[in-house]
């Protein structure tokens, strides 16, 4: 029983070993995700503006090409550029060419407004497939990120449940060695009192013979004569008087007793129950991140119905008019660098190698954070040991 106990502790330590490397493996992954979101959504966004561009370039060129088609039969039918009039209305050849390169030139001037913006449409329109490619690209690395997040989640399902099963079979073989222990204590009490009292009846009867033989000697003590008899029953009465124990009641009511060692309280980590005073951006960012003590811990999450790490911290600073990304890692790149012994409350925390948690100190070596799935937005001491550093806003 003990063995199979010893062994299903063993494995439920390794199971939670498990379950914390895998814990840790999502955080990263969540983290990459962010990021990659972060780009995926620039990305988008200089699609966007290159594709307003690619629409104006277009307008531009149906402008000129329209301009163009309007010059030509203008050109044709109207003014002293007219066929027939530079023919009879040139004096000398030499006013015949220079009419003519005039005319070539006007056209010239439009083939070539018209080449520029045929060329200008051509390179947005070669700028926006890249950053169609790109959007593309970013968007299959944040699919493929969470596909993996997906699976890691799976794996730490199985084991959470493997470990629930593993503890409940601890819990069963506890109570099974609590009982087996119980009934031997209970059999051996029962020997133990059936020794006694087998004791306690070799005693009495022994005691039951040795009074029958005091008796008996008795009875031929005072068959001898009347003055011995006398004598005996003064010295038999001395003999069978039960001695009183002298020292019965002398000891002192205080004899024997010991103070208890008064037990200290269990020491705690405080948790605050209110945020400390907004007398600075510092203490608005962590009266604002108590606001949301509770809130659960959603994958991607960055509003009230559910945070990540880097969601809650980006959610909190844009209520104090600050704006970072949503990414621990593009975080930790942004503000001024504080070092542990310097931090204030409000200051954003980060944590692992590489980054991949950050959180809000909130003073008295405690921090608000959002820490994984299955919890909320809380408290926790600030003592892990993957810190790396800390940012002030």
């Amino acid at each position: 029983m003990r063995d199979r106990l010893e062994n299903q502790r063993s494995q439920a330590e390794s199971l939670r070993s498990e379950t914390e490397t895998l814990d840790r493996e999502i955080a990263i992954l969540v983290e990459d995700y962010d990021q990659a979101r972060y780009f995926l959504e620039r990305a988008q966004a200089d699609e966007g503006r290159a594709e307003e561009r690619v629409n104006a370039a277009s307008e531009a060129l149906e402008a000129v090409e329209e301009q163009l088609m309007q010059r030509l039969p203008a050109v044709y039918k109207h003014g002293s550029l007219q066929p027939l009039e530079l023919l009879t209305g040139s004096s000398t050849l030499r006013q015949l060419v220079d009419r003519v390169r005039y005319l070539g030139n006007v056209l010239e001037g439009d083939r070539h407004h018209l080449s520029e913006a045929r060329r200008l449409r051509q390179a947005l329109e070669r700028e926006l497939a890249e950053l169609e490619r790109e959007r593309e690209r970013r968007a299959v690395i944040a699919g493929e990120l969470e596909k993996s997040r997906k699976a890691v989640e799976a794996q730490l399902d199985k084991r959470a449940e493997l470990l629930a099963s593993v503890e409940s079979d601890i819990l069963r073989l506890v109570e099974e060695e609590r009982v087996r222990e119980e009934e031997l204590a209970r059999k051996a009490a029962e020997e133990a009192a059936k020794r006694r009292a087998e004791e306690q009846a070799r005693r009495a009867a022994e005691e039951k013979a040795r009074l029958a033989a005091e008796e008996e000697a008795q009875r031929q003590t005072d068959a001898s004569t009347t003055r011995e008899a006398s004598g005996s029953s003064g010295d038999r009465e001395a003999v069978v008087a039960p001695a009183g124990n002298p020292n019965q009641g002398s000891t002192p009511a205080t004899e024997g007793k010991r103070m208890a060692p008064k037990e200290s309280p269990e020491e705690k980590p405080p948790s605050p129950s209110s945020p400390p005073a907004a007398s600075s951006r510092g203490g608005r960012i962590v009266e604002v991140a108590h606001r949301y003590l509770g809130v659960p811990y959603v994958w991607a999450g960055a509003s009230p119905s559910g945070f990540d790490c880097s969601g809650l911290t980006q959610y909190v600073l844009a209520k104090v008019s600050v704006d970072v990304p949503h990414s621990s890692r593009l975080q930790f790149m942004l503000g001024t660098p504080v070092s542990r012994e310097h931090l204030l409350p409000g200051d954003l925390v980060f944590f692992g190698d590489p980054v991949h948690h950050v959180g809000i100190f909130a003073g008295g070596e405690q921090f608000i954070h959002a820490p994984y799935t299955g919890e909320v937005v809380r408290y926790s001491p600030f003592t892990r040991s993957d810190f790396v550093g800390a940012r002030r806003f």
